[in-house]
């Protein structure tokens, strides 16, 4: 896309603005922001008319383009990865080449009182980081990564895939818990908190940040980690849209690659649902915390449009043997898998083949509607609850999934970090469909599986909520003394509102 755009200045800047340009100039109008002493109200809408998108488009290497632009739609929507678009309309979208970019925006925007959102990738249902108004900062050309194998540590921008850096990683025996989907750009997964791949063992994603470079609410480029800026740097690790700074690169600790990963799967009539829902528990308390347990209600691929809908039971082991492996999952097949419609055990599956196979389940170019919860509620009560609405989904695409992390031990501590809110069981409901005159009745089962579980969720995963269903969903996102230590800082560091928070309940 051309640099160029078709400026909308329908009116001149307003007086307080030509006197600061005037007799500040440029470069001193930088010093004066990176020092704190413009103290900026939001603005008007006769003021974001009259904005001089010329003067910040000058200033950047990549492209800003102004609400009315010719190309504003198409860039706009290409900024949801969900095909059901967003109607949200941000004033101007700055597509960044590098971090000085982002500088200039955040110089830019808080100098004429404007509110800045980003969006590293944009992998989300809900699309958190498209607001009205302000403007929507893109980093998803920042995607570099840098791997030290001696230190065991990677640098990657925020641009990057998960399916990209596991890639880079794998032919030289590191692995990093990536988000199980391989498009799913590394910043929003790792601000939301990360739950990945081998969680159970290597922890949420975020707890493997060791450091970030940010732009802060001033504009001022910083390093945050536990000894330096470390308020920055514990919300960085949990707050998702929340966080108030921008993270420019990420600096990761890396593990040893588990050399026999291996999987094996259950897949069963929904006759001896309640059967295996009961024995979920028993399951899950028999691996070990290398282990990562997936059940999903989907129908059957082959034949795509069929309606007989069937439970998986999913267990992959990061092992470093095949005999360590078959030990470790050997509980799946001394269960219920003796009635198991079908089986497959042990079955060699490294990164690419795990990331492809949930790359399959969440497909490009259609249609989302998605809720998440956790509830620690057992997987018979919880299913009864949701009833005929966990089958009777309106696309045959459609997935109800749970995921049960490993039990940790009562005496193990909790990280100091943002992230605050996990459970005995991850549930989601995922409705997945193509046509858009189908939009309200799949969104319809989405909500009702939802609200169906409110009485047992005990809260929500920030990184994949739908934070637009209630007033209090982004607060349930975290434990109540976490929630207000992050509201404590967002006001010290970001008390003239540069940045967008969480996208609330209209």
């Amino acid at each position: 896309m051309s640099s160029k755009h078709t400026s909308s200045q329908g009116a001149s800047l307003s007086r307080r603005e030509a006197l600061r340009l005037m007799a500040s100039g440029a470069g001193s109008l930088l010093v004066t922001l990176q020092s704190g002493s413009v103290n900026a109200s939001p603005a008007t809408t006769a003021e974001v008319a009259s904005q001089d998108w010329d003067y910040l488009q000058r200033r950047l290497t990549g492209t800003l383009v102004p609400r009315g632009h010719e190309t504003y739609q198409t860039t706009r929507q290409a900024m949801i990865w969900n095909a059901r678009k967003i109607s949200r309309q941000p004033e101007a979208i700055v597509r960044v080449a590098n971090e000085a970019d982002v500088r200039e925006t955040v110089l830019y925007a808080r100098s004429r009182g404007l509110k800045v959102a980003v969006r590293g990738g944009g992998h989300n249902w809900s699309a958190p980081s498209l607001r009205d108004g302000g403007i929507l900062l893109d980093l998803s050309g920042l995607n570099k990564l840098e791997v030290n194998v001696d230190r065991r540590m990677a640098a990657v921008q925020p641009g990057a895939k998960s399916g990209e850096l596991a890639a880079k990683l794998s032919p030289l025996g590191l692995a990093f818990p990536v988000g199980h989907c391989p498009r799913v750009p590394l910043s929003g997964y790792l601000l939301g908190g990360g739950i990945g791949w081998n969680s159970g063992a290597w922890g949420p994603a975020c707890m493997s940040v060791k450091g970030i470079e940010l732009v802060t609410a001033k504009g001022e480029s910083i390093y945050a980690d536990a000894q330096q800026n470390p308020d920055y740097f514990w919300a960085a690790r949990g707050a998702g849209p929340g966080f108030f700074g921008i993270v420019t690169r990420y600096h990761l600790g890396l593990y040893p690659l588990p050399k026999a990963i291996r999987t094996s799967t259950a897949i069963y009539a929904l006759k001896d649902l309640e059967r295996v829902a009961t024995w979920l528990p028993e399951l899950a308390r028999s691996l070990r915390p290398e282990v990562e347990l997936i059940c999903m209600l989907v129908t059957p691929p082959n034949p795509l449009r069929a309606t007989e809908r069937v439970f998986v039971v999913n267990a992959t082991a990061f092992a470093d043997t095949e005999d360590e492996a078959r030990t470790w999952l050997q509980p799946l097949e001394d269960g219920p898998a003796t009635f198991a419609i079908h089986k497959e055990l042990y079955v060699d599956t490294p990164m690419s083949a795990l990331l492809a196979t949930l790359d399959n389940a969440f497909p490009t170019g259609f249609r989302y509607a998605a809720d998440v919860f956790w509830t620690n509620a057992a997987p018979i009560d919880f299913l009864a609850r949701v009833g005929d609405a966990k089958i009777a989904a309106p696309s045959p695409r459609s997935i109800l999934l749970i995921a049960i992390p490993p039990v940790p031990p009562p005496d193990a501590p909790k990280p100091d970090v943002a992230l605050s809110m996990i459970g005995g069981a991850y549930v989601g409901a995922f409705g997945i469909w193509e046509n858009a005159d189908d939009d309200e009745k799949n969104i319809a089962w989405a909500r009702e599986i939802t609200a169906r579980m409110e009485p047992v969720t005990i809260g929500y995963y920030v990184g994949e909520s739908d934070l637009t269903v209630s007033a209090n969903r982004a607060r349930r996102c975290f434990a109540p003394a976490n929630w207000e230590k992050l509201q404590r800082l967002k006001k010290k560091y970001d008390p003239e509102e540069v940045f967008y928070s969480f996208l609330l309940a209209a």
